[in-house]
């Protein structure tokens, strides 16, 4: 069983640096402060068909691991709700849940994509909230 987790969460990897790769190779050198993207609302879509990173409502994955030594389960769902993000884009909400094998809640994220006319995804941002014992929210990492 251990396979198709590995094969998942590698095809996971290689599908963000697909994206993020060639975006940051045009992007110019962190010395260019002349490089602005400009953004209109009209070359998105919150369909994101992307062939290397798709995000079809309602697919879900399921990640089983470790971090900082205690076991914890993400379940990464991409939803229909969508958001007006920059420049008035409408972007696809993506929610990632973090809990421990029991159930208990340790991090909630909201992830906002979009995709261009040229099949690009982009990345529009996140919102945190990370649940202390006791279930008080910590927003000091958002």
């Amino acid at each position: 069983m251990r396979k198709p987790t590995l094969l998942i969460v590698a095809a996971s990897i290689i599908g963000t640096l697909a994206i993020w790769v060639p975006g940051a190779i045009s992007a110019g050198s962190p010395n260019d402060a002349s490089y602005e993207p400009h953004l209109r609302a009209s070359d998105f879509s919150t369909r994101v068909t992307n062939r290397y990173f798709p995000l079809p409502v309602g697919w879900t994955w399921v990640y089983k691991g470790i971090k900082e030594g205690k076991p914890q389960i993400d379940r990464v769902t991409v939803t229909s709700v969508t958001k007006r993000v920059a420049e008035g884009i409408t972007a696809r909400a993506i929610t990632d849940v973090a809990k421990t094998p029991s159930g208990k809640l340790l991090e909630k994220t909201t992830d906002w994509y979009a995709q261009d006319k040229r099949g690009n995804v982009w990345y529009f941002g996140e919102k945190t909230a990370a649940y202390l014992p006791g279930g008080k929210i910590d927003r000091s990492g958002s």
